[in-house]
């Protein structure tokens, strides 16, 4: 069903994006590497394969006569854990904007940053991937979801 996700870089045999970082006003490569600390770090996608992911979370845990989770799990990602200490953190979601009522998870590392969200209600999502370190994907991710819902 993933057939385009990878932990390690000798799986991977399409070309992928190489990464940037800004040094002095220029954008420098970065060789790719990866990093040992799975699942923090260096897991390669394609967006069409985190699609089919968020879709099936948007769904509650099955598309395509697919349960890849059970309802009660998709629940339990955007319920906040810990209320007294963070009400907007659930179990690996959290709340991303909440005017528009998006849950979802970002990351980056050397070279990379990313962010994938929807609204549970309404099904709508959003992802970005970028190659570039340190960007700022919040409004991308607000007016890429607005985008989707026709607004």
């Amino acid at each position: 069903m993933l057939g385009d996700t990878f932990w390690r870089l000798d799986e991977i045999s399409r070309p992928i994006a190489t990464p940037y970082y800004l040094d002095n006003g220029s954008l420098q490569p970065i060789d790719h590497y990866t990093n040992t600390d799975y699942p923090n770090g260096g897991l390669r996608s394609t967006t069409r394969d985190l699609f089919k992911f968020l879709r099936i979370l948007a769904l509650g845990g099955t598309a395509d006569n697919v349960e890849l989770l059970k309802p009660a799990t998709v629940q339990a990602m955007m319920t906040p854990q810990i209320p007294d200490i963070d009400d907007e953190m659930g179990l690996h979601f959290f709340i991303m904007d909440k005017a528009n009522g998006l849950w979802g998870h970002d990351g980056g590392e050397q070279g990379v940053s990313t962010t994938m969200a929807f609204n549970p209600n309404d099904k709508t999502g959003a992802i970005i991937l970028t190659n570039f370190s340190d960007s700022e994907l919040d409004e991308m991710l607000r007016q890429t979801y607005l985008l989707g819902k026709g607004l």
